[in-house]
């Protein structure tokens, strides 16, 4: 996003996200909530437009969405492991004679509901994906704005499947990968393949021969749908390799986002199984991966990476109806296209219209629909893009048409 001038670049203002975030009333922080973000009307529609492209995308691809409680039983931390490996960074509670935990992660709730019922062959692979809210008490020094945060969102899925359709599955969860991403036009998709450190062998769950398999599975998968791919060792973690994505910003700059992670850790732990077709108990393949990552990490992203100025299907507000006089033909408009679904705001301030294109600039929502006395005696409206292209005297029905190729 650099430009030249007489031979010399140079670079755009990066805003920081949270700048943009109080700019354009996104979300902010209070004292009495420390690194848990408040979301104002704008950040909400920001975060629940991402999370209804995310259900749509994923009831499509036939996995089950469930939803797990955010306070549970210390056993249960316990059996995953979480209690001796975590303790430090889960907020606790105390309820009679029980010691309980607020979750850090969504794993062990989809454990249980696995483990609910005998599982059959028939039934996998089994994808089971939850939006789940987690907290994770973070020292001071490291929090972030929403890059880093103690509470927030984890779109976490767990496949459970045969050794047979782990090919499958990986390929399927790297199309899905592409399919919610690639929209918001990012420029660069890195892919690495996290392995094990040679020199710390021991440190790593699983036999031998698992991990050859599912390293194997993994690469496979990127080299037959021809990804380039990074091998990275040492930085599996200790009960699974993965495949992560990187994504690259409009500046240049690049994010850990999504994860594909083969678990041979929490099979084990939960004691989980399937009867095969020959009817003999087998432990499945368990793939525990997400695509945004942490949802409010994912939105500070997004807010540097277009700087505040969304494309119109991602904006939280799409157009901003502004009218010129008290009559009742700018509601009319406003509320047809709130009737018809579009994400609009109504500005009938007693100001000057160059005070309300000021304020329309400010909030860079991406289309304005300008309504005063010409429009209203022709029945017409005047459009003004984000960018400053104008469409005088045009019918509702263009705007349609301009609304949705935009």
């Amino acid at each position: 996003m650099s430009k030249f001038i007489n031979g010399a670049e140079v670079r755009p203002e990066i805003l920081d996200h949270r700048e943009l975030g109080k700019r354009l009333e996104y979300f902010s922080f209070h004292e009495e909530a420390s690194a848990q973000p408040f979301f104002k009307p704008n950040g909400l529609k920001l975060k629940e437009n991402l999370i209804r492209r995310w259900r749509r995308e994923h009831e499509g691809a036939g996995y089950l969405e469930i939803e797990s409680p955010q306070l549970l039983d210390r056993s249960l931390w316990e059996c995953s492991g979480h209690w001796d490996l975590y303790k430090e960074h889960m907020f606790l509670s105390e309820s009679g004679s029980r010691s309980l935990a607020i979750k850090p992660m969504n794993c062990p709730g989809a454990m249980l509901v696995f483990k609910e019922k005998k599982r059959s062959f028939k039934e996998l692979p089994l994808r089971l994906c939850e939006m789940g809210k987690v907290h994770r008490d973070e020292n001071s020094g490291s929090v972030h704005g929403l890059m880093r945060v103690k509470a927030f969102s984890v779109d976490d899925a767990h496949i459970f499947c045969e050794a047979e359709q782990l090919l499958d599955e990986v390929k399927g969860v790297i199309n899905l990968i592409y399919k919610i991403l690639q929209p918001f036009n990012f420029p660069k998709f890195e892919f690495e393949l996290s392995v094990r450190g040679r020199s710390k062998m021991e440190k790593y769950l699983g036999a031998e021969e698992d991990w050859n398999f599912a390293e194997s599975i993994l690469a496979k998968a990127l080299e037959e749908m021809s990804i380039p791919y990074k091998v990275v060792e040492g930085e599996a973690k200790f009960y699974g390799p993965a495949i992560e994505l990187r994504i690259g910003d409009s500046f240049g700059r690049s994010w850990q986002c999504s994860s594909i992670q083969m678990d041979f850790n929490l099979s084990e732990r939960f004691k989980i199984s399937y009867l095969d077709k020959n009817d003999q108990k087998k432990v499945p393949f368990i793939l525990h991966r997400c695509i945004y990552g942490s949802l409010e990490r994912f939105m500070g992203i997004l807010l540097e990476h277009y700087q505040g100025a969304f494309p119109v299907w991602l904006a939280p507000i799409q157009v901003q109806v502004i009218s010129l006089d008290e009559d009742s033909y700018a509601d009319s408009i406003f509320q047809e296209l709130r009737d018809l679904g579009y994400r609009v705001e109504l500005d009938s301030r007693d100001k000057s219209l160059s005070v309300k294109m000021k304020d329309f600039r400010k909030s860079k929502i991406p289309l304005a629909i300008i309504v005063g006395k010409k429009e209203r005696e022709d029945k017409s409206i005047s459009i003004r893009e984000r960018e400053g292209k104008s469409h005088q005297f045009k019918d509702i029905d263009y705007f349609k048409y301009l609304l949705n190729s935009l």
